[in-house]
């Protein structure tokens, strides 16, 4: 089964379900999605702090960055019950890079 290939946070948490949902995976998908749900503060914390590891390409820092920005804004409409709100990503990841850059030198 996969609790092997959980951390151990995960592990103790999945300890509280009953026998019978360990055994379906849509049960146990959902028990631990909704104990490390994030919230948008959360996200929004990732995405402003997120650096470029040193072994990460460009392409994969800013694949990074847009994901989490993805969530955060999914997360800050359902927070708020109301459509998702088209911001320029492109701009703000572009001034994150640029940002980026200027640490470096």
């Amino acid at each position: 089964m996969l609790i092997p290939y959980f951390n151990t946070s995960t592990q103790m948490m999945i300890t509280r379900l009953p026998a019978g949902d360990l055994e379906s995976y849509t049960k146990l998908k959902t028990f631990i999605l909704a104990k490390h749900k994030l919230s948008s503060k959360d996200y929004k914390q990732r995405f402003s702090h997120g650096m470029r590891n040193s072994k990460e390409t460009n392409v994969a820092y800013v694949s990074r960055l847009s994901t989490l920005q993805d969530y955060w804004l999914s997360e800050k409409s359902n927070e708020k019950n109301r459509p998702e709100p088209k911001t320029g990503k492109m701009a703000v990841i572009r001034k994150l890079i640029t940002n980026q850059k200027r640490k470096e030198t």
